[in-house]
């Protein structure tokens, strides 16, 4: 139980700040990695774990510091007490808000701070409704410990439960616990909550068995997953299926991803297979990628030369080369912010990205078309990503094209660096 004190500032940390201000799926990524740290070490570093009601707000100094007055209501963990104090703060996000009195909460109670110290204590307010579904959750997992397996708590995920059940907020963390817990021995449960076309299981719990079972290449899913990424109308699920494909590695999948690419999608010659690989390639090319060493149009190029330049109809508009909001450090690519700017929430990006992890060089072409055309700079560098994934020797032709003749000088550096550490 003896852990080192926190700062002040994240004294009494409360993840529900989050549902509060809109949900956890309205901030985080499609890979449905939650920023909340998995429930049983909230449980493990917790004295007592309660359901508990405000009782009463007195407000401190400095001004917009409070305390929450909590009058505990059942014990679900540990030590037996009746009240606890909490502070909290309307100056700091990550402090524990102002919830008005009356307010149910589920209540992690930290051990007796050191003199000094602060111990960081959670709180997670939830309606009278949810109190049986999250006592089953923080039971499961006390009870179950290490050896909580996906089985145990699948009705927990399932959409039935979702007016009744945990927290969104709890949700999360037990969705973090389990990504420490699941193994490939659960591989056909796992394939069955991210491929499900029914709507059965809650949306996050599918994001999440989509990540995992990317992760934990399971094969079994990739079918399901092809055919997720065609899903524009579900944008959350196409990103994290095309992420989800990188991760399984499988050529096959190649196919599905390229389809994602406005460079490829409006390219009849990209519906030819190749007949050993089934990965696509150029009709009509004997199998031979077309010239990669020039991706990159030159200056004096017409207009007329480029009619199918990204223009955003199918993964965003484009942006400018020079905006300094995409700007970043050219070694570690466009910002992470950049590809949720454009229309397609990244989509495009994902599954460049994707295809530089699968390492299928037949590829490359495509990827090198993408260089050429329009001036998205996050679609751009994440090209240079994937050639640098790749790395064979028509990635490094075209790498050298693009760190000479790329019109964004944080491309061109980032193309030049990739090369450096590819030598």
């Amino acid at each position: 139980m003896n852990r080192p004190a926190p700062t002040r500032r994240k004294c009494a940390t409360v993840i529900a700040a989050l549902l509060i201000a809109g949900g956890l799926s309205a901030s985080r990524p499609a890979r449905a990695d939650y920023a909340v740290p998995a429930l049983g070490s909230w449980i493990a570093q917790s004295d007592t774990v309660a359901f508990a009601a405000v009782a009463a707000i007195t407000e401190g100094v400095p001004t917009g510091g409070f305390t929450l007055q909590l009058a505990i209501d059942e014990v679900l963990v540990g030590t037996q007490r009746t009240n606890w104090s909490v502070p909290g703060s309307d100056a700091f996000s990550d402090d524990v808000p102002r919830l008005p009195v009356g307010t149910i909460v589920l209540a992690f109670v930290p051990p007796t701070p050191q003199a000094g110290g602060y111990s960081e204590g959670r709180v997670i307010p939830l309606p009278e409704s949810s109190k049986a579904e999250a006592r089953t959750v923080i039971q499961t997992v006390v009870t179950k410990g290490a050896a909580l397996r996906l089985a145990d708590v699948s009705d927990r995920l399932r959409s039935s439960t979702a007016e009744l059940g945990a927290p969104l907020v709890l949700l999360g963390m037990l969705l973090e616990e389990l990504t420490l817990r699941v193994t490939t021995d659960e591989a056909t449960g796992i394939a069955g909550i991210a491929c499900t076309t029914d709507a059965s299981f809650r949306k996050d719990a599918q994001l999440w068995a989509v990540a995992r079972a990317g992760e934990l290449r399971v094969a079994g899913a990739r079918s399901c997953l092809e055919m997720m990424v065609g899903a524009s109308d579900v944008r959350d699920f196409a990103i994290a299926a095309a992420d989800a494909l990188g991760d399984l590695g499988a050529r096959e999948s190649v196919t599905a991803l390229l389809g994602l690419l406005p460079a490829t999608q409006r390219d009849p010659k990209v519906k030819a297979r190749h007949a050993k690989s089934d990965v696509l390639v150029g009709a009509g090319s004997s199998n031979e990628p077309e010239d990669e060493s020039n991706p990159v149009p030159d200056t004096g190029e017409s207009p007329g030369e480029s009619t199918d330049s990204y223009d955003g109809s199918a993964a965003g508009g484009a942006t400018s080369p020079e905006d300094p909001e995409l700007a970043g450090d050219p070694a570690k690519g466009a910002r992470p912010d950049a590809s949720r700017r454009t229309g397609d929430g990244g989509l495009a990006v994902t599954a460049v990205l994707s295809l530089g992890k699968i390492g299928d060089p037949l590829a490359v072409p495509f990827l090198a078309r993408i260089a050429k055309e329009g001036d998205n700079l996050a679609l751009h560098s994440s090209v240079v990503s994937a050639l640098g994934m790749i790395g064979d020797k028509r990635a490094i032709a075209a790498l050298e094209s693009i760190a000479k003749r790329h019109p964004n000088p944080l491309v061109r550096t980032q193309a030049a660096e990739t090369l450096s550490r590819l030598s």
